[in-house]
C-alpha cells in the first residue's frame, strides 16, 4: 500500500474517557492498541435492568463528573461537579451481563462510593461495572472491532455556520482524534481505506450516527444546541451508514503510537480484511 503525503492533515485533540459517558480527558499522546485506546471507556454504569446507561439516558448531567483509573493501583477516582472526589480500589467483584447497544456483554461489578452517588444524583438505581475484555464499551466494538472515531474541525465549523452560533465544541460529539487541515466532510471519503494516524493504521468503515448527547452542553449538562436537526438539514442526501451522522469510526489494524499535531496519512489501496456496518 502507498502513501499519499498530504501535509495539511494532523491530529487535532485526542479524547478519551475512563467511565463511558462521563467527561472526556485530553491528552497530547496515546498508544493505540488494537482494541483502540488503552483504558477508553473501560467502565459503564449500568440501571437495575442490567443495561448499560449514558448520558441520553440520564437527561444530560453525567458528562459533568470526570473520571481517571490508575490500572497500576487499581484506583478509580470519580470527581462530581459539585464536591471533592470519591476514590476507590477496584476490587474483583462479581460478574454480571449487562446490555449494551442491543448486544449482551461481559462484565464485572466495581462497587465503591461512587454507586451511592449517582443513585442519589440521578434517582434511580446505578452500578459501575468494568467490562471484562478492552474495548467492550466501544459503541460499534461488536462490529469489527471499531475502537476510534474521527471528526474534522471543519465538519464542525459547516455545522456552526448552518446553526449560526459561534464555534461548536468538540467534546459534544466524544471522538477519539479531531483532524486539523481538512475540507468539510473530507473524512466521509476515507471509508474502506486504511489512513496513518501517527504510528498507527486505521480503516475506517462507517459514519458515526448521533444521539441527544450532543445536544447537551459538555460543562453543564443542560440542552443547548439542536445538533439532531442542524445535522439533519446539513446532512440532507448524503450516503451515509449511519442516520444523521457526523464523523467516521474505524478499526485499529497497526497499534501505534499518536500524539497531538502528529500527521494523518491517507494509504492507497484497501486492506485485506474489511468490516461493515
Amino acid at each position: 500500500m502507498g502513501q499519499v503525503a498530504d501535509a495539511r492533515l494532523r491530529v487535532a485533540w485526542i479524547h478519551t474517557s475512563s467511565v463511558k459517558g462521563m467527561a472526556l480527558a485530553e491528552t497530547e499522546a496515546i498508544h493505540l492498541d488494537a482494541a483502540g485506546p488503552p483504558g477508553d471507556r473501560q467502565f459503564a454504569l449500568i440501571d437495575a435492568t442490567r443495561r448499560v446507561i449514558n448520558g441520553a439516558n440520564l437527561g444530560g448531567g453525567l458528562s459533568t463528573f470526570r473520571a481517571s483509573y490508575d490500572a497500576g493501583t487499581s484506583e478509580l477516582r470519580i470527581k462530581p461537579p459539585d464536591g471533592g472526589p470519591l476514590r476507590g480500589r477496584v476490587a474483583g467483584g462479581g460478574t454480571v451481563v449487562v446490555a449494551l447497544g442491543g448486544r449482551q456483554v461481559d462484565a464485572r461489578l466495581a462497587p465503591g462510593p461512587w454507586d451511592g452517588l449517582l443513585t442519589d444524583r440521578f434517582g434511580q438505581w446505578l452500578r459501575m461495572v468494568r467490562f471484562e475484555r478492552p474495548g467492550l464499551g466501544l459503541d460499534r466494538s461488536y462490529a469489527a472491532d471499531g475502537g476510534v472515531t474521527l471528526l474534522s474541525r471543519s465538519s464542525l465549523g459547516r455545522l456552526a455556520e448552518v446553526a449560526g452560533s459561534g464555534p461548536v465544541d468538540p467534546r459534544r460529539f466524544r471522538m477519539t482524534f479531531g483532524i486539523d487541515g481538512a475540507d468539510p466532510f473530507e473524512e466521509d471519503g476515507w471509508i474502506g481505506r486504511p489512513i496513518r494516524v501517527g504510528e498507527a493504521i486505521v480503516m475506517p468503515l462507517g459514519h458515526v450516527g448521533r444521539c441527544v448527547v450532543t445536544t447537551h452542553n459538555p460543562d453543564t449538562g443542560m440542552g443547548d444546541l439542536d445538533t439532531l436537526r442542524i445535522l439533519a438539514r446539513l446532512r440532507r442526501g448524503a450516503a451515509t451508514t449511519e442516520r444523521v451522522s457526523l464523523g467516521i469510526w474505524g478499526r485499529v489494524e497497526l497499534p501505534g503510537l499518536v500524539r497531538v499535531a502528529d500527521a494523518i496519512t491517507p494509504i492507497s489501496g484497501r486492506a485485506e480484511r474489511l468490516g461493515s456496518r
